[in-house]
C-alpha cells in the first residue's frame, strides 16, 4: 500500500519535477507527509470508535504488574 501511495505522489509530483518547479528533496517528502497524515487520521479515528463504543485509551499500568525489558541499573 505503502508503494501504491509513493507511486501515485510521484505521479503527481513529476511534471513538477521535470520543469523544475519542485525540488527532488520536496518530491521524495510527499510520499512521507502523506503517509504520516494517514496515520493521524487512523489514530484520531481509533480514539474517536474507543471514546463511542469501547474502554478509554487509558494505557498506563500499576507499577506492581510492570515488568521491565532492560537490566537493573547497579
Amino acid at each position: 500500500m505503502d508503494a501504491a501511495i509513493a507511486a501515485v505522489w510521484l505521479g503527481i509530483a513529476w511534471p513538477l519535477l521535470a520543469e523544475k518547479k519542485m525540488t527532488l528533496v520536496r518530491a521524495a517528502d510527499l510520499p512521507f507527509l502523506a503517509f504520516a497524515l494517514g496515520r493521524v487520521a487512523g489514530g484520531a479515528g481509533e480514539f474517536l470508535d474507543h471514546q463511542d463504543f469501547g474502554e478509554p485509551m487509558d494505557m498506563r499500568l500499576p507499577a506492581e504488574d510492570s515488568r521491565a525489558l532492560i537490566r537493573p541499573k547497579d
